[in-house]
């Protein structure tokens, strides 16, 4: 089936321990030292974010529904999206968590956070770099990545399959929308949900309309760490 609009985001994690996120990342490794493996408990106290829920239903709502699939909560879990039909799906949205290769030690390659379902196996809640570069993205025209840092650049100390814009490529999407830093996640969802409506609606290319998003979250005076993240890459 031929999606205009895949997104996935809200994992199940927690509300608590909103300020304690570098000592959770630490965790998560402590006692997994093979990539790939984490401490799925430790991924449980990352906060949630029940705003990338309404978000990504924003986004839906400039579609006809039928054309459209959301992953969320349960159903935003690595083995889900890597057997979901992702090749048929025009624009890609995820809106999560994401950590950066180098973040902490034994983080060699970057991820978004998913909802954990086994420790023990592939599936334990991070979509690492290497796994979204095997992804078919082949007729994907544009993937937003509604996260922190999806466009750092890959640690010294980190293998090829590094960056989460690079990994995306790799797997043939053919723009990207990405954050250079870390990013408030209502402001996130502003943007992207401005994006698609204006793109949509406004017979703009992606460019403009992230330009227009942008501009008017500078007319309303939001700091500029609210918009300034983001930059559109690729040819849309």
């Amino acid at each position: 089936k031929k999606y205009d609009f895949v997104g996935i985001g809200n994992p199940i994690l927690s509300n608590s321990n909103k300020d304690n996120q570098n000592e959770i990342i630490r965790g998560l490794f402590e006692e997994y030292e093979t990539r790939g493996y984490v401490n799925t408990e430790q991924l449980m106290y990352f906060p949630e974010l029940p705003e990338t829920e309404e978000e990504l239903k924003n986004i839906q709502s400039n579609f006809d529904i039928k054309k459209t699939k959301l992953y969320l909560r349960n159903d935003a879990n690595e083995e889900t999206i890597k057997k979901a039909n992702l090749s048929n799906a025009k624009f890609i949205v995820f809106a999560s968590h994401a950590l950066v290769s180098g973040e902490i030690d034994d983080l060699k390659e970057p991820g978004i956070v998913l909802t954990p379902t086994d420790n023990k196996n592939e599936n334990e809640g991070l979509l690492l770099a290497s796994e979204i570069s095997n992804l078919n993205l082949i007729n994907t025209d544009l993937v937003v990545l509604s996260a922190c840092n999806t466009s750092s650049s890959s640690a010294a100390n980190s293998i090829p399959l590094s960056g989460l814009a690079k990994s995306f490529f790799l797997a043939g999407a053919k723009s990207l929308i990405v954050s250079g830093w870390s990013v408030e996640s209502n402001s996130a969802a502003y943007l992207s949900s401005g994006i698609f409506k204006k793109a949509m609606n406004e017979d703009i290319n992606f460019s403009t309309a992230l330009q227009n998003t942008i501009n008017e979250m500078i007319d309303k005076n939001l700091h500029p760490l609210m918009w300034a993240p983001f930059i559109l890459v690729g040819d849309i």
